[in-house]
């Protein structure tokens, strides 16, 4: 059905799969449908996408690249989580194992914010679709006079289900029961966490940019030197940055939580 509609399957077992991942990551970005520069007589892909791109190879380039994507995300995310604020208390009072619940909390919190396509949500034939179907058979259920209705659907359905059942048959979200898997204490504010947390953004730029300056050596070297192992060195510098890019982002509120109370 996606292929009949014209939507390629990104999520699919597609061979391509990987490569659009790629591409997404060091070129389009989180979702490159947003636009930094709205009022720019050029698109923000003919500069905005070129800048992000290079930039993988300057000092903590995911730090720069984390702020393009958030300014042009669709609709416009948040800041931080403050599961990352609690998760730092916890780690500066010495709870380490608390600050790992945390950090759990917050990857299954984010984990799913959107379809898999970095922020570029649509409504595909995988999921918006058959959210119709469900709250369609859902009114035909209620006009038949059925007051009790169940819908067993996947996480990822559930924004949209909620959303066309409050616009399409008026219905009004009243609450839920929720099964509490696990609880964390948070620490205490103190004046020691509140001075850790506001140097950790200093220390984290100067051993980036330590990072940058080791490489910077490296391929100077390589390059004197007549081999080819300058090509190692930016590949395993930017492997690096990338997974802090990742690890970054999901401490990032990018759009509404599947789970608002969590």
């Amino acid at each position: 059905l996606e292929r009949s509609r014209g939507e390629f399957a990104y999520r699919s077992a597609s061979p391509l799969r990987p490569l659009l991942e790629i591409y997404r990551g060091f070129v389009a970005g989180r979702s490159y449908r947003g636009r930094v520069l709205p009022r720019f007589f050029l698109p923000d892909g003919w500069l905005i996408t070129p800048l992000r791109t290079l930039s993988w190879l300057a000092p903590c380039p995911e730090l720069s690249v984390l702020a393009v994507d958030w300014a042009r995300a669709e609709p416009r995310a948040g800041g931080p989580s403050p599961g990352l604020g609690a998760a730092a208390d916890l780690a500066v009072a010495g709870n380490v194992r608390g600050a790992r619940r945390i950090a759990l909390a917050q990857t299954l919190t984010a984990g799913q914010a959107d379809d898999g396509s970095w922020g570029v949500t649509e409504s595909t034939a995988l999921v918006g679709e058959r959210n119709a179907v469900a709250c369609s058979a859902v009114g035909d259920f209620a006009a038949a006079g059925t007051r009790r209705i169940a819908v067993l659907y996947g996480a990822l359905h559930m924004r949209g289900i909620g959303e066309l059942l409050e616009a399409n048959l008026g219905l009004e979200y009243a609450g839920r029961d929720a099964l509490r898997v696990f609880s964390q204490p948070l620490a205490p504010p103190t004046v020691r966490a509140a001075a850790a947390k506001a140097a950790l953004p200093a220390l984290y730029v100067v051993v980036g940019t330590a990072d940058w300056m080791a490489l910077v050596g490296a391929v100077e070297a390589s390059v004197a030197s007549g081999s080819y192992d300058a090509w190692l060195f930016a590949g395993l510098y930017i492997a690096r940055r990338v997974l802090l890019y990742y690890a970054l982002a999901r401490c990032i509120e990018w759009g509404s939580s599947l789970f608002p109370e969590a």
